[in-house]
């Protein structure tokens, strides 16, 4: 019964990928999968049935022992050898013409998808080059590594500006370091569940990541420099591993991006354009906020909630608090507001008994204190 059900299961996922072996029409060979078959319903014997069976699977496995694959740079040979290569073949790190990277040829470029072998070495180096098939390679396609533990290092071509939803997600990336030539846009959840990822470093161009992008990840540290980063919502939610995060340039965050990285304690933004969304550091543990050098607003709840705030310095470029932005904080002692921050929303400040506002005398800074029943220091 077992060896039925085993075929029956695999001739489903061959038809669903278009890889079953062709069928006589005039044959029935359809496979039983009832436990208790009845007997009126075939009039075959139960040894029939099993050699119908044996057929089966002995067509399905011939089947899959042609490695129907994606393009593959052999593919395109000169050689006029049009035929595929063993997928199932393991292949040593030490012979890397060997690791043929798989892709999609798109309108125009090509999109990698994964590599068409194994690597025996689970620390190899998989190199994607700037062509396959004769076209660019600009994108890592939908699902292109997906749950590819053989994925620890893979080097992209600088000539990647598009990353599709879950490129690399659950795979065994270690690092996403990459750097493009020109703005690089990736999808939704491209990194999320990759357990083994623990460093994020970026610089010097545009990025724009979307929706719970490094959800679920190993992430420890994230760096950018010289960036314009734009991240969706919920894009490092709740990494408990996160510690340090170090960025200069323009961020613009999606709602509760590093909500719950209770770990998060060094938070460092110089001199940076900000629009952080609500919740973006809500429930982290940033112990000193120091924004004197940056510009920008700060959304609701943003940093509400962090139990280990001590200080905050809000420089002259801050226009506005979004509503509760800092409520909930209850080690948070100073905070040191600008005179030319005059927006202020419900709450900024609630529920944070120890706090003392130092603000310029006659300040919408200095006066949102004095209503609100916060004690207030005049700044030298």
């Amino acid at each position: 019964m077992k060896r039925r059900l085993y075929a029956a299961a695999l001739l489903c996922a061959l038809l669903m990928t278009g890889c079953a072996p062709e069928v006589d029409p005039a044959q029935d060979s359809e496979p039983v999968i009832e436990e208790e078959p009845a007997e009126e319903s075939s009039g075959r014997s139960e040894a029939e049935l099993d050699s119908m069976l044996d057929s089966l699977i002995e067509s399905i496995q011939e089947n899959n022992s042609a490695g129907h694959i994606a393009h593959t740079p052999a593919d395109k040979a000169d050689s006029g050898d049009n035929s595929e290569p063993d997928s199932t073949a393991e292949v040593s790190a030490a012979d890397p013409e060997q690791l043929q990277p798989v892709f999609e040829s798109m309108d125009g470029y090509a999109a990698v998808i994964g590599f068409e072998h194994v690597p025996a070495d689970p620390e190899a180096v998989l190199t994607v080059p700037t062509e396959l098939g004769g076209l660019p390679v600009t994108a890592v396609g939908r699902y292109g590594f997906y749950g590819a533990a053989y994925a620890g290092a893979v080097q992209l071509p600088d000539t990647v500006t598009e990353m599709d939803d879950y490129a690399f997600n659950g795979s065994g990336i270690r690092a996403f370091s990459y750097v493009p030539a020109e703005a690089l846009t990736a999808g939704d959840y491209i990194c999320s569940d990759c357990t083994a990822l623990e460093t994020v470093s970026l610089g010097g161009r545009a990025y724009t990541f979307g929706d719970y992008c490094f959800e679920h990840c190993g992430l420890q540290t994230f760096t950018a420099e010289d960036t314009v980063l734009t991240l969706g919502s919920d894009c490092f939610k709740a990494l408990e591993q996160l510690k340090t995060l170090t960025f200069s340039g323009e961020l613009m965050t999606g709602d509760s991006c590093f909500r719950k990285c209770t770990a998060l304690s060094g938070l460092t933004l110089n001199g940076s354009m900000l629009a952080l969304g609500d919740h973006s550091f809500q429930n982290t543990g940033i112990r000193e906020l120091d924004l004197s050098d940056c510009t920008g607003t700060i959304g609701a709840e943003c940093f509400a909630d962090c139990a280990e705030l001590r200080h905050v310095t809000i420089g002259e470029g801050i226009t506005s608090l979004g509503a509760y932005a800092f409520s909930g904080c209850p080690l948070l002692r100073t905070a040191e507001l600008p005179a030319a921050l005059t927006d202020f929303a419900e709450g900024c400040f609630a529920d944070c008994p120890e706090l003392t506002v130092i603000a310029p005398a006659d300040s919408a800074a200095y006066r949102f204190a004095e209503k609100n029943g916060i004690k207030v220091v005049a700044a030298e």
